[in-house]
């Protein structure tokens, strides 16, 4: 059995007047690559910060996994003297608590466990690994030196997406990770969220980025989360054939109810078949 992430259980969400999910219900399992789609303004952006916990559900609940580690893409960048591969470096928070604490401690027994904690968690690749993402998402190696606040907006985008990548979480949310990304650097993003292991929920409206990365589609339609296993095209040859369906049973009622309306303008006038 799969292990549940996060279970929405008959939300129901509003934003100012208008209502985005009602009574829906859907599970996130454990490392499980999501793309969440929806027309703009169903709610796909709505649904983040509810599980990022910036905003409440009007009834129902949402519920998460025990000691969920999470990490999301930040939409605005500070302008930061510091340089671009310190930024990255700190979406890590636990390597920047361990490396403060190597520099400070004088405490031999505590400076021994500290010790033991950095190699635990890799700390001596720590700053390779900034390097290699920054590298990946298209940033020559003079730049990652340079200061944050030098870059323009777009390449500070990357740099969110980069500092995003290097924390440690078990569940990651990218909301339209692509912009601002060229080829190159889209497949190395796919890549890299391929090898997560974890769980991805990702918005994007690239059709072929979400055909190669996602096994689960979550379509946020009719105030509705409507689940669908496979990637972007599965999804759309699924919802094909549903709509088909739909169609050619809403034409069989049609029929039956202009049947029905024949009958009854043939025989109203006849006692005996008025009833």
């Amino acid at each position: 059995l799969k292990k549940q992430m996060i279970t929405f259980d008959q939300a129901t969400l509003q934003r100012g007047t208008k209502i985005l999910l009602d009574k829906a219900s859907t599970i996130i399992h454990s490392n499980e690559k999501v793309g969440l789609i929806g027309r703009n303004g169903s709610g796909k952006s709505s649904l983040f910060s509810l599980i990022l916990r910036n905003i409440e559900l009007m009834s129902g609940d949402v519920s998460y996994s025990k000691n969920l580690r999470l990490s999301h893409l930040a939409q605005e960048t500070p302008a930061l003297e510091q340089s671009a591969q310190n930024y990255v470096l700190d979406g890590d928070k636990n390597y920047r608590r361990v490396e403060q604490g190597l520099a400070h401690e004088t405490d031999l027994i505590k400076l021994a466990d500290l010790q033991e904690e950095f190699e635990a968690i890799d700390g001596y690749r720590k700053s390779s690994q900034a390097c290699l993402l920054l590298h990946g998402l298209g940033f020559s190696a003079d730049e990652f030196s340079a200061s944050v606040k030098d870059f323009s907006g777009g390449w500070r985008m990357r740099l969110n997406l980069a500092q995003c990548l290097m924390r440690p979480a078990d569940l990651l949310l990218l909301d339209e990770p692509t912009n601002h990304l060229d080829l190159d650097a889209i497949f190395f993003l796919e890549k890299f969220l391929k090898n997560f292991k974890g769980t991805l929920c990702v918005i994007s409206h690239d059709k072929a980025f979400l055909n190669g990365l996602c096994d689960t589609i979550i379509h946020i339609e009719n105030q509705s989360l409507n689940r669908y296993q496979g990637n972007y095209d599965a999804f759309e040859r699924i919802r094909g054939e549903q709509l088909m369906l739909q169609q050619k049973m809403y034409d069989k009622q049609q029929k039956h109810i202009s049947h029905m309306m024949k009958f009854v303008e043939r025989f109203k006038a006849k006692a005996s078949k008025a009833k």
